[in-house]
């Protein structure tokens, strides 16, 4: 087949343009499981390349995309009926005494280990650039390693979120591609290109701030029974004024006991130094990781015990802790894939009309308890489908006169009519395999990810969301993985939530 018109404009402004059905296949899906088919790939070299790009697209009226690792969990990097623009190739980096300079494709695991070498600490590690493989497969897609690009995207924070913050906390400097083509130094104002997943520029290259962290750390274990005893310890942390460097926690949820195996082996290690823990695998046992110097780490637990936490604590050592960063991961992982629940309740409907109407129903309850999403920008491909009208309609006039990219979501949104069970049957059920029916593996409901509440309102929010995963026929999650102290925030938590389709029912 010919190449298209746009095609051959592309490779004439200088771009590497893939129409391979690997490279489709490739770009089809991202970690979110929603499948959208590219018209193209093009992988620029240069920001001088992106800003072609972008030039190319607007005069053939195409949407565009910019990807990185593929390990978003929205389908943000996805597009309808879109130019894919991989960042991988741009992917040079250079560490100085006191910043990070990066091309958008640098691999944020790669920095990491680079400035930990050198005695430095990068600000923001999400849990996908935590993991022992930099490339892996989740769930048949091979994603990874998230990229600097990415994780601005998304205003990535990770496992130091508590005193460090986010990303946006920590940007100096961003050379962006805007929507007209034209390239701009942005030094103040990041917030609009800093977790708003590409929609207002694209960020080619970032100046990123290192911190001063202390030389010595310590490390503690705390691990307790019940979400009222978490919601007491989380709380009493957030009271304390202290920000450790890191303050996260586990919860096992109340689902039916056979789930119990699925939390075993996520937070299973082959020491086995976190088996020790015996009420972690029972329903609602916790743990919390906690670490910082020796002032914020005994004074936290000085805190605890004269607030009457019912807590156990031991300390880690460093061996200890790596071990304890991959079983975030693998919690990370657990949260996002688990099997069929066999004590579901079923309304008879198709399982992304129950879904859909969970998701309504858990947005309805959590705005009701002042339960607020992380970051309501970071909904990838579902933003057009969950926002409001004027939000929609103010998009819309953005991607009109040029301020905003246009990824095809509108447009989608149109075919469509609106209809988010529409959208999932269209773009999730082309994602299941026979395997995964054969398996009885449950899939994430995108959309629904990351959730702020207060300490307080954590025993109540969490019980709501077990509860309506079993009205409406969801499997339940095998376990919460919180971040206490969000982003800075004393008394707020921020937990990672999925809703578990099951799939056997694509079938």
């Amino acid at each position: 087949m010919a190449d298209s018109a746009l095609v051959q404009d592309l490779r004439a402004a200088g771009l590497s343009v893939d129409t391979s059905e690997s490279a489709l296949s490739r770009a089809t899906a991202d970690a979110s499981q929603l499948k959208s088919r590219p018209i193209c790939v093009a992988r620029p070299q240069s920001t001088a390349e992106i800003a072609a790009a972008v030039r190319t697209c607007r005069t053939h009226s195409v949407p565009l995309t910019v990807v990185g690792g593929y390990t978003g969990l929205s389908g943000g990097a996805l597009g309808y009926n879109a130019v894919r623009l991989e960042l991988r190739d741009m992917d040079a980096f250079s560490v100085g005494p006191d910043h990070v300079w990066a091309q958008a494709g640098a691999s944020v695991p790669a920095i990491i280990r680079d400035t930990s070498e050198r005695g430095v600490f990068f600000p923001f590690q999400p849990a996908s650039a935590c993991r022992t493989d930099d490339v892996y497969d989740y769930l048949g897609t091979t994603v990874g390693p998230v990229t600097i690009g990415g994780a601005l995207g998304a205003n990535a924070s990770g496992l130091v979120g508590c005193k460090l913050g986010a990303a946006l906390d920590w940007v100096r400097e961003l050379t962006v591609v805007l929507p007209d083509g034209k390239t701009q130094i942005i030094t103040d104002g990041f917030e609009r290109y800093v977790g708003t997943e590409g929609r207002y520029g694209i960020v080619a290259e970032a100046r990123i701030a290192l911190p001063e962290l202390p030389e010595e750390t310590d490390t503690f274990l705390l691990s307790g029974h019940g979400l009222g005893a978490f919601a007491e310890v989380a709380a009493t942390l957030g009271r304390s004024g202290v920000l450790p460097l890191l303050a996260e926690g586990m919860v096992l949820t109340g689902a039916p006991p056979d789930f119990a195996a699925i939390a075993r082996r996520a937070l299973d290690d082959p020491t086995g130094f976190i088996r020790q823990f015996g009420s972690v695998f029972e329903p609602h046992g916790w743990i919390v990781l906690l670490q910082g110097d020796e002032n914020d780490t005994t004074t936290s637990i000085e805190a605890l015990r004269s607030a009457g936490c019912q807590v156990d604590v031991r300390p880690l050592n460093d061996d200890q802790f790596e071990q304890f960063r991959q079983i975030r991961s693998a919690a990370s992982d657990a949260i996002g894939v688990g099997v069929v629940n066999p004590h579901r309740t079923s309304s008879g409907k198709p399982p992304v009309e129950r879904a859909s109407a969970f998701l309504a129903h858990a947005i309805a309850e959590f705005q009701e308890r002042g339960v607020r999403p992380k970051a309501e920008h970071n909904l990838g491909l579902l933003r057009v489908f969950l926002e409001s009208d004027e939000d929609r309609d103010s998009f819309r006039a953005a991607v009109e006169e040029g301020s905003a990219f246009d990824d095809g979501s509108l447009a989608l949104y149109e075919e469509c009519e609106g209809n988010l069970a529409t959208l999932l049957n269209r773009l999730l059920k082309p994602r299941v395999t026979p395997a995964m029916v054969e398996q009885q593996i449950a899939v994430n409901f995108p959309g629904n990810e990351d959730l702020l509440i207060q300490a307080e309102k954590v025993p109540e929010t969490l019980e709501l969301l077990e509860n309506l995963m079993l009205q409406y026929g969801a499997c339940p999650v095998p376990l919460f993985y919180c971040h206490i102290n969000f982003r800075r925030t004393p008394g707020w938590i921020l937990v990672h939530n999925r809703l578990l389709i099951d799939v056997t029912e694509f079938a």
